[in-house]
């Protein structure tokens, strides 16, 4: 596996994937609310002049800091709408993204999605992982508030099948924030051991499939509760395809001075083998801040990071 190397200050696009390969990001939208007020939530309200330009600052992002993946998973997204919205933007329309959403129950009205394009995979199924579990550390609220989704796939072409990789499931992710302090952390540690043991699931039911977690888990990979998704009784669970990158750029968040790295990519093993290159592209942490306020600039989309990983078949 080829480790990139990271942008500091002035982004550099990223060029699309070869013949053979597949590519899947992940990123966080940074609140994609879109500009009416829903009653049922708490969630902000954009104007139209911003809600344009968050748009366009995102589909810039994906064509650019991400180069147009084949599968993205990302979380704070409001509904449907702001997805369609997205991916007629004329940054990334020719791509020819699907937008993937299933509504939650967390209190501002933020959930998971996943964008694909027809062209490189075919979907089969879309489902969420156990959106009416309770959480049971506390009986009167459910461990999933935003619930991962999940998708399965099969990569266009009889020739992945032929290697080893029957059908791909990506699991979109948002876990529990870290506001709670304790409380949090434990609940944040069932979550990944539910995650873990789905994703296990997928593969004991076919050892076929291959399977990638991604999201913004609100952990870093040395804390506790990140345990679960690396190591179970069964051994290990999945591969983080982002260890190999040096530890001083493998960071895709920042409090002040302090880099941490709270998204993540996990891939099933029979995958992780397949992983040709990985980046952390630090288009929102390390760039120009006076490109921030640039709508056809991807500098600045969020306040996260994105993951980029391209596979080889």
């Amino acid at each position: 596996m080829q480790v990139l190397p990271n942008t500091t200050q002035k982004f550099e696009p990223i060029a699309l994937r070869a013949e053979g390969q597949l590519r899947v990001g992940q990123l966080n939208a940074h609140n994609l609310f879109d500009t009416r007020d829903d009653k049922s939530t708490q969630e902000p309200i954009s104007d139209r002049v911003g809600y344009k330009e968050h748009i366009s600052k995102l589909a810039t992002a994906i064509r650019d800091a991400l180069g147009g993946p084949d599968i993205i998973t990302m979380q704070e997204v409001e509904n449907l709408k702001v997805l369609q919205d997205l991916v007629k933007d004329p940054a990334i329309k020719a791509l020819g993204y699907t937008p993937l959403l299933r509504e939650g129950s967390d209190p501002r009205g933020i959930d998971n999605a996943i964008l694909y394009r027809n062209e490189a995979v075919d979907l089969v199924q879309v489902m969420q992982v156990d959106p009416q579990r309770m959480n049971p550390k506390d009986r009167g609220t459910k461990l999933f508030t935003r619930p991962p989704l999940v998708a399965q796939f099969v990569i266009r072409g009889r020739e992945q099948a032929r290697q080893g990789v029957q059908s791909l499931w990506v699991l979109a992710n948002h876990f529990t924030s870290k506001l709670g302090l304790e409380d949090a952390a434990l609940k944040r540690a069932e979550q990944a051991t539910t995650v873990a043991h789905f994703a296990q699931g997928l593969q004991a039911i076919d050892a076929r499939s291959a399977v990638i977690v991604a999201g913004d888990l609100n952990m870093e990979r040395s804390e506790p509760e990140f345990a679960p998704l690396r190591q179970t009784k069964r051994g290990a669970a999945l591969v983080d395809v982002t260890s190999e990158i040096p530890s001083q750029k493998r960071f895709s968040w920042r409090d002040g001075r302090k880099h941490v790295q709270f998204d993540q990519m996990l891939v099933s093993a029979n995958l992780a083998k397949k992983v040709e290159t990985v980046q952390i592209p630090h288009v929102s942490t390390r760039s120009l801040k006076t490109l921030h306020a640039d709508p056809v600039r991807a500098e600045g989309f969020s306040d996260h990071d994105p993951i980029v990983t391209t596979f080889e078949f």
